[in-house]
């Protein structure tokens, strides 16, 4: 599998190639610009890309947007690296064409993060998880989920690794940092959080592969009330 990390800070993108190359990915390349990125893909085939946001000159989410504007790049898995952790950042991106969307760590790059990402790469390509690695694996993968944006829906993809059931305002809450808990619990009372096609109540607990559906516009205008 052909890797390129897009990502400006040389000594993190190391650290993110030695994260790979440590669970058997040696084809590996680092563009430091969006630029470098598009020079690259004129002349390579990558199966996955990883895309810093914050990037000089053309920043990582017009990069994305313009490789989505391509035919050939159109179903090509990007997952977004970055520390913008605000649920606006999350659902633009989403709409901009991420497939994924992880946190950098704010305190060094361990195990978890690590795992994360591989999890995600193995998600998003199909690629089938090395029985050993499994475990370890399954205990951080309640942290992500796959986020997307359709129109005025956030939608949250529950990971089939993620065994730990978790009450559904929780989730939703963890996965929407700007929406206050009691705007989510509003939202599950007016039946505007689905899960899996239909209204729960406020005591469902989400499973693996459950989708959840939040109306966003019904979270802004509440929000919007509240403020009020």
């Amino acid at each position: 599998m052909s890797i390129l990390i897009l990502e400006d800070n040389i000594i993190f993108a190391r650290i993110v190639q030695r994260c790979l190359e440590s669970n058997g990915y040696s084809d590996i390349s680092i563009a430091e610009s969006s630029e470098e990125a598009l020079d690259l893909l004129d002349i390579n085939t990558f199966d996955i890309l990883l895309v810093d946001w914050m990037l000089p000159g053309m920043d990582g989410l017009d990069f994305v947007r313009r490789l989505r504007e391509t035919e050939s790049y159109e179903d090509l898995p990007i997952i977004m690296m970055t520390s913008k952790d605000q649920a606006q950042d999350v659902q633009e991106a989403a709409q901009a064409g991420i497939d994924g969307y992880i946190l950098k760590p704010e305190r060094g790059w361990g195990a978890e993060p690590c795992n994360l990402l591989i999890q995600r790469i193995q998600e998003l390509t199909d690629e089938e998880e090395a029985p050993s690695d499994q475990e370890s694996r399954a205990d951080a993968s309640h942290n992500t989920a796959k986020i997307t944006r359709k129109g005025d829906l956030v939608e949250l993809l529950v990971p089939a690794s993620n065994t730990e059931r978790k009450n559904v305002i929780d989730y939703v809450d963890t996965f929407l940092p700007d929406t206050n808990r009691s705007t989510i619990e509003e939202l599950v009372e007016t039946n505007d959080v689905l899960v899996n096609g239909d209204p729960v109540d406020a005591s469902y607990a989400v499973g693996p592969e459950d989708r959840i559906i939040c109306r966003l516009e019904a979270t802004e205008s509440a929000e919007k009330s509240s403020a009020d």
